[in-house]
């Protein structure tokens, strides 16, 4: 009877051990759906999200970097005006007061860092959903998330590039920490000789962005670097293997005193 009730807790933790080494797994959480949207400028569009009530985010190109210029907010059957009241020109970032909020929405928070290494989800409207959508409407409320990875950074410049398959029409478009917190948002691509790179304005433009419009936003705090969430999933292993092997110890004993 010991021996099976040991087994049985061993399983249990190496069953919960391997649950929190994968948590900094990244899936995708389908409420962030609700917390984009497409900004349509003239004739041209981008996306955008919500960082708080009546505050959209996006990226200064897609409202030509015209501060105070009218842009229409569309998700589904959502419709409302919104002012430009903020264009960061350097930086690629433009902060738009709404005239009305969504019933149904998702406020983003605001990563406090970034870091090279990072698994991310990029969200938007990519040029080809409107091709397969054949209208706005229908396809903005319905966004795509593609899964990838932070793989250059410059501080200084508050740029990154990430590795992740997006094109016109993600302009704007949240990048999604394994928290939920964005940690840029889509700019440009450059073509090279045999692909593209495609880069990012950091969290850190962004909310230097939000203070100087003052929006309203909320920071999110949850950062945890790759090292140290390494250096964690290393010493949780080691804990369990140290428990694992006491609990074969005392089943040692056990047996021997069976005897």
């Amino acid at each position: 009877m010991h021996k099976g009730l040991v087994l049985i807790f061993l399983l249990i933790l190496i069953l919960n051990i391997g649950q929190i080494i994968r948590a900094e797994e990244l899936n995708y959480n389908d409420d962030w759906d609700y917390g984009v949207l497409v900004i349509l400028y003239g004739s041209q569009y981008g996306t955008g999200f919500w960082v708080s009530r009546g505050w959209v985010v996006t990226a200064a190109h897609v409202v030509s970097f015209q501060s105070y210029g009218k842009v229409l907010l569309i998700h589904g059957d959502f419709e409302s005006y919104g002012t430009v009241v903020y264009v960061d020109v350097d930086h690629d970032v433009a902060i738009i007061k709404a005239d009305s909020t969504p019933t149904r929405v998702h406020y983003f928070k605001i990563a406090s860092s970034i870091e090279k290494g990072m698994r991310i989800y990029a969200i938007g409207y990519p040029y080809e959903l409107y091709v397969l959508y054949g209208d706005i409407r229908k396809m903005s409320a319905n966004p795509r998330g593609a899964q990838g990875m932070i793989t250059w950074i410059d501080y200084d410049a508050m740029l990154a590039e990430i590795q992740a398959p997006i094109d016109q029409g993600n302009s704007g478009g949240p990048v999604i920490s394994s928290s939920g917190a964005v940690v840029g948002l889509v700019s440009f691509a450059m073509q090279g000789k045999v692909g593209s790179l495609y880069f990012i304005s950091t969290c850190d433009a962004i909310r230097e962005a939000l203070q100087r419009a003052r929006a309203s936003y909320q920071l999110d705090t949850s950062f945890v670097s790759l090292a140290e969430e390494e250096g964690g999933n290393v010493m949780l292993a080691a804990f369990a293997g140290a428990l694992a092997g006491a609990f074969m110890i005392m089943l040692a004993g056990v047996r021997k005193r069976a005897r």
